[in-house]
């Protein structure tokens, strides 16, 4: 009888112990357990550069590509023109230009140019600028008055070379005559786009469109 109690106790115990197992497993598989009950290889180290998985396309050409400039405007011009005028008088200026809009090559530009604040030694001026390519380049002449206008050069048409420089006409306001007035031929008979280049100095030519801004 000693010996059937003492089996019958042993097997209790161990069904106890196994349930107590079972539950100790169920616990720890829970989510939120705080326990790590599936741990996972790490990739190997690669000296920590990243790897690519997936070939990236490259966009077509070497480069940006670079946009042709546009034509200059009035504005833009104003604006180089009062950085010229600081730099060579050492005043600040303010430059109004027109006509308006964007600008072709042979165009004549009547600019207006005020010291800011007024100055007595930086007095109100006119300005010529004459466009002299497809960039928007151009060549100006300037006066302390305000007889460089369009309409100072286009109030008589039919001057000569000589007559201009009679005037004391530097060569930009003689080519802004020439191209005010619709480009004579009387002016240019060669047709080198040059007007009265055989009457002003080679020299002062050269330096004026080399010049250009």
């Amino acid at each position: 009888m000693r010996v059937v109690g003492f089996v019958t106790v042993l097997a209790v115990l161990s069904a106890l112990v196994g349930v107590v197992v079972i539950r100790g497993r169920e616990r720890d598989d829970r989510p939120g357990s705080g326990t790590t009950v599936r741990p996972f290889a790490l990739p190997p180290d690669n000296g920590g550069s990243m790897r690519t998985t997936t070939a990236v396309p490259l966009p077509p050409g070497t480069g940006p590509a670079t946009l042709p400039r546009g034509p200059r405007t009035n504005n833009e011009v104003a604006l180089s023109l009062e950085s010229a005028l600081k730099r060579s008088s050492g005043w600040t200026h303010k430059v109004s230009c027109l006509p308006q809009g964007p600008l072709q090559p042979g165009e004549v530009l009547e600019c207006h140019a005020a010291s800011e604040p007024p100055i007595r030694e930086a007095p109100p001026s006119t300005i010529l600028a004459v466009v002299v390519d497809q960039q928007g380049r151009f060549v100006y002449a300037q006066k302390p008055d305000d007889s460089y206008t369009i309409e100072a050069l286009t109030v008589d048409p039919g001057l000569s070379c000589d007559a201009l420089i009679q005037r004391g006409y530097p060569y930009v306001v003689a080519l802004a005559y020439w191209e005010a007035n619709g480009r004579p031929g009387s002016l240019d008979p060669q047709g080198s786009g040059r007007p009265c280049g055989d009457r002003y100095p080679l020299g002062e030519i050269e330096q004026v469109l080399a010049g250009a801004r």
